[in-house]
């Protein structure tokens, strides 16, 4: 019961930070928020062409 209380009061304070950080500086905030898309389709593509290639070896 403590584990899912002690989760469930720092998902909250999370929260409030993250909003907190989105309201009082937004720009910046959509800033790291585009990097952090773009990095996650570079991963995303290279994790695609290993597999491409991957995949040919096995057939």
């Amino acid at each position: 019961m403590k584990k899912r209380l002690a989760f469930a009061l720092s998902s909250a304070a999370l929260s409030l930070i993250s909003a907190v950080m989105i309201l009082t500086n937004p720009f910046t905030t959509t800033a790291i928020l585009w990097k952090f898309i773009a990095i996650s389709l570079v991963v995303s593509a290279i994790f695609d062409i290993v597999t491409l290639f991957v995949g040919k070896r096995k057939q």
